[in-house]
């Protein structure tokens, strides 16, 4: 029960927790045209993501100096933010207007979050890594497994 209660607030403080890591610019990702990415049309920001790919060994997969104040980069941080806010938070609200066995919610977090952080871990610039994935995805895939494990175990009782 207490795992239960932990999960159900899990949502909230993570919310807060990324909207630190946006506003820090904690996480960066990829240089990219998207429109939610944050523009690399200051100096700062271009010697902010410049040490990133410096740090990666990643360097000649940036755009030309005079190029990438025309692009942005993807802020991994905000786009979690978004998402738990705007999906898992609001599940989580509805999800919880009735009763649901022990157990539920960690496992909802799980099957919610972890599809979407694998997808994100793309994006990612200095993530080692492992066979094409980050440390993070085989650790999502682990936990993704074990919480399927868990939902058919929990449906036989």
């Amino acid at each position: 029960k207490y795992l239960d209660a932990i999960a159900f607030a899990w949502p909230f403080a993570w919310a807060i927790g990324r909207l630190g890591c946006t506003l820090a610019h904690d996480h960066p990702g990829a240089v990219t045209h998207f429109r939610l990415g944050v523009s690399l049309s200051t100096p700062e920001a271009r010697e902010y993501i410049t040490y990133f790919y410096g740090a990666a060994g990643r360097l000649a997969d940036l755009p030309e100096a005079g190029e990438l104040a025309k692009f942005a980069y993807h802020d991994l941080g905000w786009y979690e933010f978004l998402y738990t806010l705007l999906v898992i938070v609001p599940a989580f609200l509805v999800l919880d207007r009735k009763p649901r066995p022990t157990g539920f919610f960690p496992l909802a977090f799980v099957f919610l979050y972890v599809p979407v952080r694998f997808l994100l871990d793309f994006l990612r610039v200095s993530d080692a890594l492992y066979g094409g994935l980050t440390s993070a995805q085989y650790a999502g895939m682990a936990g993704f497994a074990a919480a399927v494990f868990f939902l058919f175990r929990f449906r036989r009782t």
